[in-house]
């Protein structure tokens, strides 16, 4: 004897798909999740953002800095791109003779004020290699435009034969960024001072 099982017989009122209250509690996760992450997402474009403004800067400083650095280093010199005689010998490589020497003016040796000479003739620099930006005299606050928006403010104050270097930003990004930099260079023609009659 076979025995036939019974067919399963549907219920009349089974629903297919989701229920209204399916769909509710689904919404409602998607929206917390969504929540969560748009703010998330809003900072770190925030934080890219910054990042590349932090760059832009960074990159305006060292440009600045190396520039004054190479001045301090070959200013005065007998020979070289910023040589005595005003003329440009040797614009790029920075090849000199082991004769290297300096020709420091022996007033400002006595008196400590070899840092602005310095800076006199740093502002009236127009050759090449020539500076990136403006120099004014000691104190001056110049601005440096980085971007719109963007901008350093740099001191440079002189102490006898070393000058300060002080970058501050400003700008409507300056309190997000919190950006400064502080520089000390010493000018190479002082260690002739000492040689002077």
């Amino acid at each position: 004897m076979t025995r036939t099982l019974p067919a399963k017989r549907q219920q009349p009122n089974a629903i297919a798909g989701m229920t209204i209250l399916e769909v509710l509690v689904a919404v409602a996760i998607a929206s917390s999740a969504i929540a969560l992450l748009v703010p998330a997402l809003i900072r770190q474009a925030s934080i890219s953002t910054e990042a590349t403004s932090l760059t832009s800067v960074e990159a305006v400083v060292s440009r600045d800095l190396d520039w004054i650095s190479d001045y301090a280093r070959y200013w005065k010199l007998r020979s070289g791109p910023y040589n005595l005689s005003a003329t440009i010998t040797q614009a790029s490589g920075y090849t000199f003779s082991p004769q290297v020497e300096y020709e420091p003016p022996a007033d400002r040796c006595a008196n400590g004020t070899l840092a602005e000479g310095f800076l006199n003739d740093a502002s009236s620099v127009i050759t090449t290699p020539a500076r990136p930006y403006p120099i004014a005299g000691s104190g001056n606050v110049e601005t440096i435009m980085v971007a719109t928006d963007l901008q350093l403010a740099r001191t440079i104050t002189t102490q006898r034969n070393r000058i300060q270097v002080l970058y501050a930003l400003t700008g409507s990004k300056a309190d997000s960024l919190r950006f400064s930099r502080q520089a000390s260079v010493l000018i190479e023609a002082a260690a002739w001072c000492d040689t002077l009659p």
